[in-house]
């Protein structure tokens, strides 16, 4: 960059300072420390992001056929989201047909 060249100073800060500004404006209050956070999507968004890889990993692994088991992950993982940072969110929770121990989230 040519700092010589006020033009080229003067628009590289413009660009910054209009980056500074959208990077503050995509702050979000993150409810599980109530601080700051920086999104890049809105919650609408990762909503629906969730929900289409939630349907493609259900596609590639299945569904868990115990209806029982069903029932109750689903009962235990309701009762933890009532007392979560986002109680009032729609939450599901789904058993997988998949030997391996784990879990996760797609939202």
């Amino acid at each position: 960059m040519d700092c010589k060249n006020p033009l080229r100073r003067i628009l590289s800060q413009a660009a910054a300072a209009i980056f500074g500004a959208l990077l503050l404006m995509s702050c979000a209050s993150n409810p599980a420390t109530g601080g700051r956070d920086v999104v890049l999507s809105s919650k609408k968004g990762e909503i629906e992001s969730a929900r289409r890889d939630y349907d493609q990993i259900v596609k590639y692994y299945g569904i868990y056929e115990d209806q029982a088991v069903q029932e109750y992950v689903n009962a235990v993982g309701q009762r933890v989201a009532r007392h979560s940072d986002l109680p009032d969110m729609e939450w599901h929770f789904t058993v997988i047909d998949d030997g391996s121990i784990n879990a996760f989230t797609t939202g």
